[in-house]
């Protein structure tokens, strides 16, 4: 995952990209906390994340077996859609996050998160046989091909009755997985 960060306090523009272990060096008061804190708030941002249960759904098809399956290349766009939208939301509030009164020393501020398809792919394949909602567990994620399946793992309630609930339900798989997606681009440990 890579991040971009436009006029962050003196950081007209620079460029970092994450791994499981990711060390800001820099001589004292050249905003190495200024991003330290921008990691953490785009990490909190994109945790809280939801995703509206009708756009998932139509994501999604349904086969006569009850298997839901989608494109891996449409949840990526779906993925990195959500994700600009989130990084503006992170903006609009960065004065807020930085507590600074006067809600201008961030007004021009400006990130760009960049989530290839090939680290979507990768933690998609670290997600297949696990299932996506813990108190549910009746799907399990797998690939084949270039779609990303939801196939029943055991004995699954019917959701041919009741539309709304196929589509809350697949929603939820669609946030639980943007999340761990998400969850997988950021350091798991940070030390400030």
């Amino acid at each position: 995952m890579n991040i971009q960060f436009h006029n962050l306090g003196k950081i007209t523009k620079t460029e970092l990209e994450l791994k499981p272990m990711t060390i800001i060096v820099g001589p004292n008061n050249s905003n190495k906390t200024y991003i330290a804190y921008s990691i953490y708030g785009l990490w909190q941002s994109m945790n809280a994340t939801t995703m509206r249960t009708s756009r998932s759904k139509s994501l999604f098809t349904k086969d006569e077996q009850g298997v839901f399956s989608a494109p891996i290349e449409t949840l990526y766009k779906a993925f990195t859609t959500q994700t600009t939208l989130t990084v503006e939301n992170f903006e609009a509030e960065l004065g807020n996050f930085y507590q600074d009164s006067s809600q201008s020393l961030f007004s021009k501020t400006h990130y760009e998160v960049e989530f290839s398809i090939n680290e979507f792919r990768e933690v998609l394949n670290s997600l297949s046989g696990t299932s996506l909602i813990p108190l549910i567990q009746s799907y399990s994620l797998s690939m084949e091909d270039s779609r990303i399946i939801l196939s029943p793992s055991r004995s699954t309630p019917s959701f041919e009755e009741d539309d709304f609930i196929s589509a809350e339900y697949i929603g939820r798989s669609v946030l639980l997985l943007i999340r761990r997606v998400t969850a997988q681009g950021f350091p798991s440990r940070a030390t400030i």
